[in-house]
C-alpha cells in the first residue's frame, strides 16, 4: 500500500460544482495595474489548490487567488505556482499556499476531513452517511447529503 505524501488533507471539487477563483498577478514591476484571471477550483486543501483556467498565465513568482466557498467566506491567499500543464488551451495549476490566514487553513482542512470522514461512513455502508455538523455539506453532490437546517 503507498504510503499518502501529501501534508494536507484535500476535497476535490469537480462532483458536480464549479467553483471559481479570482487570480490576480501583479506586474513585474511596481508599475501597471495587476492582472485577474478568471479560474476554476478542482480541488482544495489547506497546503494548495488545483485550479483550471483557459488563459495562458504568466511565468511570475506567486500568484494571488480569491476564493468563495458556499462553507467559507471570501479568503484571499498567496501560493506559489509549482505545475503548468495545457492541453488544446485549458491550463492546469498546482498552486502551493505561501499566505494564508491560520483561520481559513483551519476550515479548509476541517472541510477536507470531514469529507473524507463522511466517505469513510458511505464505504462502510452505515445509515448515517451524512451528519449535521459536517463542514463540507454546501459544498456535497452525494446522493446520501441530507437537508440539515
Amino acid at each position: 500500500m503507498e504510503q499518502e505524501r501529501r501534508r494536507h488533507p484535500r476535497f476535490n471539487l469537480v462532483e458536480g460544482l464549479i467553483e471559481p477563483v479570482t487570480i490576480r498577478i501583479a506586474p513585474q514591476r511596481a508599475k501597471g495595474p495587476a492582472l485577474s484571471h478568471p479560474g476554476i477550483l478542482t480541488d482544495l486543501s489547506a497546503g494548495g489548490v488545483r485550479l483550471t483556467t483557459f488563459l495562458d498565465i504568466p511565468k511570475v513568482p506567486w500568484l494571488d487567488l480569491s476564493i468563495k466557498l458556499p462553507e467559507l467566506p471570501h479568503i484571499s491567499i498567496r501560493g506559489k505556482v509549482l505545475r503548468v500543464t495545457e492541453k488544446s488551451g485549458v491550463y492546469a495549476l498546482a498552486i502551493r499556499f505561501t499566505k494564508i490566514k491560520s483561520a481559513d487553513k483551519r476550515r479548509i482542512r476541517k472541510m477536507a476531513l470531514d469529507n473524507h470522514d463522511c466517505n469513510t461512513r458511505i464505504s462502510l455502508n452505515l445509515p448515517d452517511a451524512c451528519v449535521p455538523h459536517c463542514t463540507f455539506h454546501g459544498l456535497c453532490a452525494k446522493p446520501q447529503k441530507r437537508n440539515w437546517h
